[in-house]
């Protein structure tokens, strides 16, 4: 994650007494006025590196890291400054912001690169590629948009606002797509409607609950059916069933360096599971598949079930594509390079698209 812009983020530290503006200042000088001392120790900050060159600056380059290693009081500091910070601040690590309420967002939902018109602009292009690319095979595309998570939960932003410049992107990108042709699926108002129901996404974490992915997988039903009343995918049954109640320690906690008994309260998530209850009507019992699913871990996590959700709302089987770690651009050439788009079966491929991805460039992913 890249550092977000100082000027459309930061917010100001709480006013107050002299205490709060001076201390970082005075704990840095704490830090120093008492280690200082402790490095005269006979201890490893006192190794001298052997076999390095004087003259280069290898020795003194290799003593700078021995003694930043085993500085006393560098590991505790650290921990106590996070501390600190967090308790104090409600700030964590770059890459991270604190809301209210036990809500940390990430900080990619609040960037826009200086290019990120270009860059747009760029990815409709390679969308507009690899519909064509499909039809060309009489296979269908849906593009699907995930909202950001600060979109369908400002409520909890905090001190936090969306940038103006960032808030239109999604609308951009999903009106470019309907220019194009390229049939699409905003989710934004889907998931603004269904907020009564229940969480849609993880406090503590960057990716949706199982309940929005289920919001999301009937959304797609519905556009597929509108779109294609006739597009014959192959006919399935399934039944979901709910397991039990796990917590979850979110990604985003990975950027709040404090005790277990700080952080916020960890999320519930009952992951569900979806099993087709028919034969299924290929050759010997095999079923036909028709629709295949390609995006990031929104669709590749099992947790949320969104691939088993997409099954009992389109009543057709589908072939998860989808990759975790690696954008929304890499698994759709992924898919494209391999076997699973000559599949003569293959009717519709969804693409999860998640709109923190819309601006962010991927060097030789085609996008």
């Amino acid at each position: 994650m890249s550092e977000f812009a100082k000027d459309t983020l930061s917010a100001p530290r709480p006013r107050g007494s002299w205490g709060l503006r001076y201390l970082p200042g005075a704990f840095l000088l704490a830090c120093v006025t008492l280690g200082l001392p402790m490095t005269l120790w006979p201890a490893p900050t006192r190794e001298l590196p052997r076999g390095r060159d004087v003259v280069t600056g290898d020795w003194a380059k290799a003593f700078e890291t021995t003694l930043d290693r085993n500085l006393p009081l560098r590991e505790a500091g650290v921990r106590v400054w996070a501390e600190i910070g967090y308790g104090l601040f409600r700030e964590g690590r770059p890459g991270v912001l604190v809301g209210q309420d036990g809500w940390l967002y990430t900080s990619e939902e609040f960037q826009r690169p200086p290019d990120a018109g270009r860059e747009l602009a760029r990815k409709v292009d390679y969308v507009r590629a690899v519909d064509r690319q499909l039809r060309a095979r009489g296979v269908r595309l849906l593009v699907t948009l995930v909202p950001a998570k600060a979109r369908v939960y400002p409520e909890h932003l905090g001190r936090y606002r969306v940038p103006r410049a960032v808030d239109a992107d999604l609308g951009r990108f999903a009106g470019a797509l309907d220019r194009a042709g390229v049939a699409n699926v905003n989710l934004a108002g889907p998931f603004l409607a269904a907020k009564t129901s229940g969480a849609l996404f993880l406090r503590t974490d960057t990716h949706w609950t199982p309940l929005g992915a289920r919001v999301a997988a009937r959304a797609v039903a519905a556009e597929t059916r509108r779109r294609w009343p006739d597009l014959g995918l192959a006919p399935g049954e399934f039944r979901t069933a709910t397991g039990p109640a796990v917590n979850r320690e979110g990604d985003l906690t990975r950027f709040l360096p404090v005790s277990p008994a700080h952080l916020p309260a960890p999320d519930v998530v009952r992951a569900p599971k979806t099993e087709r209850t028919d034969a299924g009507g290929g050759l010997l019992g095999d079923p036909v598949i028709s629709a295949t699913l390609v995006g990031t871990s929104y669709s590749a996590n099992a947790t949320w079930n969104f691939d088993g959700a997409l099954r009992e709302a389109l009543g057709a089987d589908v072939v998860n594509e989808a990759r975790e770690g690696q954008g929304p651009m890499v698994p759709m050439r992924s898919f494209l390079r391999g076997k699973a788009a000559t599949n003569p079966d293959l009717r519709l491929v969804i693409w999860e698209l998640p709109e923190r991805f819309l601006t962010v460039p991927y060097p030789n992913a085609g996008s």
